[in-house]
């Protein structure tokens, strides 16, 4: 079952309320997420060979980790910078579906898709940004890396002194 699959079957107003509940916070941004809702149904999906993977974890209370896996990989990928028509054609996790229902897997993946930004466009240009970081910091030579690079050791001794 692909995430466009349950968002097609399932109204917004359940969705809203599963929203509600999981995220209380997020109530003052529900008409923010039923744009986004409704512009889901429409879009068409891209095929991805990632599947949507929620777990709970236990830390000083419980949250839900949306992430995804694809076959024949055992680390997680992190899906907040995926394109919205790729989120579609994601396969959920057999284990999410029988841990999770339809309602909860939705408002969990619709926070996730909206964690940086709820503009698309916003998404694609801060994950960007971040990318030529990378290249810009890739680039550096040894001593360029090291004159503005922070060591974790330093970093932490500066938070523990302040």
């Amino acid at each position: 079952m692909k995430l466009q699959d349950i968002i097609r079957t399932n109204d917004w107003l359940s969705v809203a309320l599963s929203i509600i509940e999981l995220y209380p916070d997020q109530e003052e941004n529900i008409g923010t997420y039923k744009d986004i809702y409704h512009k889901l149904r429409v879009m068409i999906q891209t095929d991805s060979d990632i599947q949507i993977i929620l777990k709970e974890y236990f830390d000083e209370g419980s949250y839900i980790d949306v992430s995804g896996k694809k076959p024949d990989q055992n680390e997680s990928l992190a899906l907040e910078f995926i394109p919205w028509t790729e989120w579609l054609g994601m396969t959920i996790n057999e284990r999410t579906l029988e841990s999770f229902n339809e309602l909860e897997i939705i408002a969990h993946c619709l926070f996730e898709m909206t964690f940086v930004s709820f503009d698309e466009d916003e998404i694609k240009e801060q994950f960007a940004s971040i990318k030529k970081m990378v290249e810009d910091y890739e680039k550096m030579t040894e001593n360029e890396k090291l004159a503005t690079s922070e060591s974790v050791d330093r970093l932490l001794n500066k938070l523990n002194n302040e």
